[in-house]
């Protein structure tokens, strides 16, 4: 597992600005909606004065916004002033709120379509990776740490809106009294300078909490996958309480940030009070503001005070969620290089038509503990009852004439058809399960690969008949009712190369002697390719190759093998006695 706390997994703030769909719009509406809130509230000067009969020296602002009513052809009186700072400021308040939709619009598009591309990148990567992957730490980072990808770009894009407002109230701020601007700037330096730790905590936090989110995903998903040994084994304590552990490692971390963020909401709270006494003592003793320019000044300062607060809290908790941004973009990156389409050609295949050739085929596994296939060499011809593909071999497999690695990917794994002693069955009803493959077989054809299947006495016995859902993994039905339904749903998908890999090794002899007759009734309508330990299972097959130490040690009919006496009959015997 990738370590959290390590750098890539926390993406820089400038690296990420502009992820968040819709960014520029973001900016162009916070912009317009600063300005009007600026100019609104500064009309507030002129409106005063007007109240108060003109009294006091009117200033530079008050002679500006006069000459540009002037200008714009408008009457400056108190009745205008009053319809022109409502406007702007209703206008103002309005632009906000369409900017929040702007940004919580983009915020759940981006999650989702990360998703998307998650699961797409996912399964175009090769199956050796896929099977190194934990499912629980997998639904982790497509759930929990994608949507914290989200909320760490909308907190940046509020902080960064929150800064162009504070920027641009400050600027009309500036034009009352740069020196109360400075001192109210003093305080918020004071802000940040004491907030820092809080900040950094923030961000150790968000690190710990990718680390504590995916344990709890990975441990409890494994757990409860196993709960029928569980039960068994009466082992439901002690697997609660390391359930609880993880989980109290989480509630740790949750409680640390949110009690960090309530320390820093009380240093956002705390200081503009003292903030206010200094600029009314500064403004009123020491630069000798009208009463009207002090009130604005205030007002401004009032709107400004919680965007700085803003910032500050936005800061702390794009902090905190970026961090699963860094586990995303890992499992991507992870997957690109992974991805299957890179290693295969684009040639398109409508059948196979002839045979298949594993010409001095060689392949190891992963662990590279071995060799699966060491030089191995034969023919499958079409229709062909085979019994015993991987990627990252070496030789040749040649369909049809043609290298298998200049052959299109997905064109020719759906001419294949797979069944294995482990059945996957969907959560869905039989119906959907059957159609995975070809949704659009028709009623005769399923009714037919149900007959071929042995399938259609148990499907009429059903409640809902075809509509009945399998539940997880099929759990209601037996092991042998689990493998005919996954053989049904192949036969629907009319394959020209059925792979059946181990596909009776887990049944009992009565549920294999019907997988058997099955697979009798469909022989030489495909190519049939049969892995197999119990040898029972391949008697009638056209061609028995034995494989050994990855190897071809033997190869010929059931019994040819049997009156060679060598190491398919010593097996055989084995198995039998």
């Amino acid at each position: 597992m990738t370590d959290p706390q390590s750098a890539d997994l926390k993406p820089r703030f400038f690296a990420t600005i502009g992820l968040l769909p819709g960014w520029w719009a973001i900016v162009a509406v916070t912009v317009a909606a600063g300005f009007g809130e600026g100019i609104g509230i500064a009309l507030f000067v002129p409106l005063l004065q007007l109240m108060s009969g003109g009294e006091g020296e009117p200033g530079r602002l008050f002679a500006a916004i006069r000459d540009a009513f002037a200008l714009a052809h408008v009457p400056f009186n108190l009745f205008t002033m009053l319809v022109a700072v409502t406007v702007l400021v209703l206008g103002a308040l309005a632009l906000l709120y369409l900017q929040r939709r702007i940004v919580f619009v983009a915020k759940n598009r981006y999650v989702r379509d990360l998703r998307d591309d998650c699961a797409r990148r996912m399964l175009e990567a090769s199956w050796p990776y896929l099977a190194r992957q934990a499912t629980g730490e997998t639904i982790n980072r497509m759930s929990v740490e994608a949507n914290r990808a989200g909320l760490g770009l909308m907190c940046q894009a509020l902080f960064v809106a929150a800064a162009i407002q504070v920027a641009i109230l400050a600027a009309f701020s500036a034009a009352l009294s740069w020196q109360l601007v400075i001192v109210a700037g003093a305080f918020a330096l004071a802000i940040v300078l004491a907030s820092r730790p809080l900040v950094r905590r923030a961000g150790r936090l968000g690190g710990q909490s990718v680390a504590a989110n995916r344990d709890f995903a990975f441990h409890v998903v494994d757990f409860f996958r196993g709960a029928k040994f569980i039960k068994v084994t009466a082992t439901e304590e002690p697997v609660l309480r390391r359930i609880a552990a993880y989980n109290n490692a989480l509630y740790r971390v949750t409680r640390g940030y949110e009690l960090n963020s309530a320390l820093t909401n009380f240093l956002l709270q705390a200081t503009p009070v003292a903030m206010l006494a200094a600029i009314i003592g500064v403004a009123y003793e020491a630069v000798g503001l009208p009463v009207a320019q002090i009130l604005v000044f205030l007002l401004l300062l009032a709107r400004i005070a919680p965007r700085v607060s803003e910032m500050q809290q936005r800061y702390e908790d794009y902090r905190f969620n970026i961090p699963g941004l860094g586990v995303v973009q890992e499992l991507q990156r992870e997957c690109l290089e992974n991805a299957e389409s890179r290693h295969w050609g684009n040639r398109p295949l409508r059948r196979l038509e002839r045979d298949i050739v594993l010409d001095r085929l060689r392949f190891r596994y992963d662990d590279g503990k071995g060799a699966g296939l060491d030089g191995v060499s034969f023919r499958i011809a079409k229709n062909e009852i085979v019994a015993g593909v991987h990627r990252g071999y070496e030789g040749r497999i040649l369909v049809d004439g043609v290298e298998l690695r200049e052959l299109d990917l997905a064109a020719w794994r759906r001419r294949i058809g797979y069944a294995t002693q482990d059945v996957i069955l969907f959560n869905d009803t039989l119906r959907n399960n059957l159609l995975f493959a070809r949704p659009d077989a028709t009623a005769a054809e399923v009714a037919e690969a149900l007959r071929l299947a042995h399938l259609t006495d148990l499907v009429a016995s059903l409640p809902k008949g075809l509509d009945t859902e399998l539940a997880e993994g099929g759990a209601r039905f037996s092991g042998g009712q689990r493998q005919r339904i996954a053989l049904a749903r192949t036969l629907i998908a009319k394959p020209d190369l059925l792979f059946l890999d181990e596909a009776t090794s887990a049944l009992d002899s009565e549920s294999e002697r019907i997988i058997q007759t099955a697979i009798e009734s469909i022989a030489h309508s495909m190519t049939i390719v049969v892995i197999a330990h119990r040898l029972s299972t391949v008697r009638k097959a056209d061609v028995i190759h034995v494989l050994e130490d990855g190897r071809v040690v033997e190869s010929g009919t059931f019994g040819e093998l049997m009156a060679k006496r060598g190491r398919f009959a010593a097996l055989h015997e084995f198995q039998v006695a």
